[in-house]
């Protein structure tokens, strides 16, 4: 790493002229230092190496002093890159949690989806079963009655008929009750 020390010649001009030139952060016009007399004494060359060398220590204590901070800076640029990747870790980790979350509520949601399916097809068979054994029973039930009227009916048709044969006995025994008695055919051939 070079150090500019603000010296600057021309040509033709002498570094004893532009080393006793004030140092400056910008560029020192010619002219400007052709106008200043030249230290040409001991004293002043001392003068002048005393100032140079006070500015050459000020000017790297500025440069350390730089590049600490950029050092200060870099440093934590570091540690920052060294957060992020530690934080990356854990928001993949977080990601993968959550997508592995997602996944076993995806599945625990089509289990229940398919048991409440289940269910739903046993209670509609346990329904139809039901319902079958219903209709089977009323049929039962109907067979049942109608058997049931076919005997009343020949019961109705049999206390018909016994009591036309009781109205027949009843006047066939007379108004006393007692059994009729039959006319005697001698007893009808003398009444004559």
């Amino acid at each position: 790493m070079g150090i500019d020390l603000g010296l600057r010649c021309e040509v033709g001009e002498s570094l004893a002229a532009a080393a006793a030139s004030p140092i400056r952060d910008a560029w020192v016009d010619p002219r400007d230092v052709a106008e200043e007399v030249a230290l040409t004494t001991l004293e002043g060359v001392n003068t002048r190496v005393t100032e140079l060398a006070t500015v050459l220590g000020q000017d790297t204590q500025d440069i350390y002093g730089v590049i600490e901070d950029t050092q200060g800076r870099q440093t934590q640029i570091y540690q920052r890159v060294e957060t992020l990747v530690d934080d990356s870790q854990y928001h993949y980790e977080t990601a993968r949690l959550l997508d592995q979350d997602a996944l076993v509520s995806r599945e625990a949601w089509g289990r229940s989806v398919e048991a409440a399916d289940r269910r739903s097809q046993t209670v509609t068979s346990e329904m139809l079963q039901v319902d079958h054994m219903r209709q089977a029973e009323i049929a039962a039930l109907q067979t049942f009655d109608r058997t049931r009227q076919e005997q009343l009916v020949q019961t109705l048709t049999l206390m018909q008929s016994l009591q036309g044969h009781m109205i027949a006995l009843q006047g066939e025994q007379g108004p006393s009750g007692g059994p009729a008695q039959p006319v005697a055919p001698e007893e009808a051939g003398s009444s004559s």
